[in-house]
């Protein structure tokens, strides 16, 4: 809700925004997730809002603009899905812009030891109720907020 209010805040303030920005070259970098979207309960569930959308296609007309985000690169292009924006993934491990793409290799090793820290982490989720593992491929999220509040500190200690 925060985010959208933000985002209508910004809509009735266009006007005077790109006045300002007009005098300058300016680059943005935003966020998607409690930036460009509401926080929500699931990760999957986060959606971009049609006046933040809108904005977003203005924006990307004047400035240069990059969104980077925890998500994998195409979960964040698949949710965002306009031309001219450079995307990067993974908190920038995969980054995809017009004419340019990147994907740094974590290689083997990282990916055995990524693989087996995910193995544990599922058993941690099977453990606690409200624990989500999220594999992003070159990263992983363990989200815990469904988590029931009496047992974020044991779920903390556990996960240590």
């Amino acid at each position: 809700m925060h985010s959208i209010t933000r985002a209508r805040y910004l809509l009735k303030s266009l006007n005077a925004i790109e006045a300002k920005l007009k005098k300058q070259r300016v680059s943005l970098f935003l966020d998607y997730d409690g930036t460009l979207t509401p926080i929500v309960a699931r990760p999957e569930i986060a959606y971009l809002p049609f006046p933040t959308r809108e904005l977003l296609r203005k924006l990307v007309r004047l400035h240069p603009t990059v969104i980077i985000s925890g998500r994998g690169l195409e979960d964040l292009k698949q949710r965002v899905a306009l031309d001219g924006i450079v995307y990067a993934g993974n908190h920038g491990l995969e980054i995809s812009a017009p004419g340019f793409t990147m994907v740094v290799d974590i290689g083997r090793r990282t990916r055995e030891e990524f693989r087996r820290l995910k193995c544990l982490c599922e058993g941690l989720a099977e453990r606690f109720r409200g624990v989500i593992v999220e594999d992003k491929g070159a990263t992983m999220s363990i989200h815990y907020r469904l988590l029931d509040a009496r047992e974020v500190e044991t779920f903390i200690d556990a996960f240590k």
